[in-house]
């Protein structure tokens, strides 16, 4: 099912390659670490909002890292076919705990790849006929491979941030809805308390 494809990649740090992104300010200073062909090797996302409340979407940072380091290694200039990285689904995903109270999201992707000179047209396909990505591909099919590739990030620094968050802000919310109950219920038996007390006024 799975092709094997030779691959290579340019020298230098993943990160030194990640291209400036609107939603990422100074993109290139949230990566380090390797490129993740391994936990040793893993990716790692630096959170820019330790210490503030705001949640970071890290998760949308690795799929930037995935589909940078996918069109590096098939479409590096020596290779001697190049490919390039149509799609990719995830095929597993498991959160690992490391040593020192490290975390890392373990990936593995199915990653669709065609020629460089057959890319433009099956992308074409797939955007300009309204049918399922099945049909094309079974037509295609002899145009396609299909990879898998191994991917290991460190994911520590957002990870306990949103989650310290996300504790939070439910604790907030537990408490305000406690506490507009509390007011519901002291509203209900105000006016049980005042028609007692016309109740004992008559009765003296």
């Amino acid at each position: 099912m799975y092709s094997s494809v030779k691959t290579n990649r340019p020298d230098g740090a993943l990160a030194s390659f990640m291209p400036p992104h609107e939603d990422f300010p100074g993109i290139q200073s949230l990566l380090s670490g390797g490129w993740g062909y391994e936990q040793a090797d893993a990716i790692i996302v630096n959170n820019p909002k330790s210490g503030t409340e705001e949640m970071f979407d890290g998760m949308r940072l690795q799929t930037l890292a995935t589909s940078l380091r996918n069109n590096l290694e098939f479409a590096a200039p020596q290779n001697e076919v190049r490919y390039f990285p149509l799609m990719h689904n995830r095929a597993s995903q498991e959160l690992v705990k490391g040593e020192n109270g490290r975390y890392f999201d373990h990936l593995t992707l199915d990653v669709l790849l065609a020629r460089e000179e057959d890319a433009a047209m099956i992308m074409q396909c797939f955007t300009a006929e309204n049918r399922p990505v099945s049909d094309v591909l079974s037509e295609l099919k002899d145009k396609v491979l299909l990879v898998q590739r191994e991917f290991w990030f460190d994911v520590t620094s957002f990870l306990e941030h949103n989650w310290a968050l996300t504790v939070k802000r439910e604790q907030a919310e537990l408490a305000e809805a406690r506490k507009k109950a509390e007011e519901q219920s002291e509203n209900e038996d105000a006016p049980e308390a005042a028609g007692e007390d016309r109740e004992e006024h008559i009765q003296q």
